[in-house]
């Protein structure tokens, strides 16, 4: 039996994530984007809630319900733009984008926190902008896709939503 080391416990969390967005991009093609994200997230809330009930851990005190509800408002806003973005989006764009923003609000955060990012930190980031734009500029393969302003902006608002939560959840105790 294989141990649930961090190490495969992140490499299964990517996997899920990245299956579940290209599932849910895929099936906004089809569907209206809002169904597609509110049977996701409400899968997603009974597995928590499961989780929550099997646990034995005690519900959230006020401040930390406050913050817990900005990070799932946050990240819902997210999951919207994102599969709307797979859908009518050039994808080359949209989740390159919504990666690199959805770090500005925590790093700002942090700063705001009085913590400075790590020069290593800081390099990654940089990195990551570089490949924006060489994804960004890259020839699409895709027929006639939507125009880059659009793509652009499905990103950054994904960016935002994902951002907003990963500050509320950083936020907490």
């Amino acid at each position: 039996m294989l141990e649930a080391t961090p190490f495969v416990i992140a490499v299964a969390g990517a996997l899920a994530y990245g299956f579940s967005d290209f599932s849910g991009g895929r099936a906004s093609v089809r569907l209206p984007t809002l169904a597609v994200a509110a049977i996701a997230q409400g899968i997603a809330a009974l597995g928590v809630l499961a989780l929550l009930l099997t646990s034995g851990a005690s519900l959230p005190r006020h401040g930390e319900a406050v913050l817990a509800a900005l990070a799932g408002v946050g990240h819902v806003a997210g999951v919207l733009f994102l599969y709307h973005g797979i859908a009518h989006g050039r994808v080359a764009i949209v989740v390159p984008i919504s990666a690199v923003s959805g770090l500005a609000l925590p790093i700002v955060g942090d700063l705001v926190t009085g913590e400075a990012p790590a020069l290593i930190h800081l390099a990654g980031v940089a990195i990551a902008i570089l490949s924006v734009v060489l994804f960004g500029t890259s020839a699409d393969a895709g027929p006639a896709a939507s125009p880059v302003r659009t793509s652009v902006l499905l990103g950054l608002a994904t960016g935002l939503g994902f951002g907003i939560s990963d500050l509320g959840l950083g936020l907490m105790p």
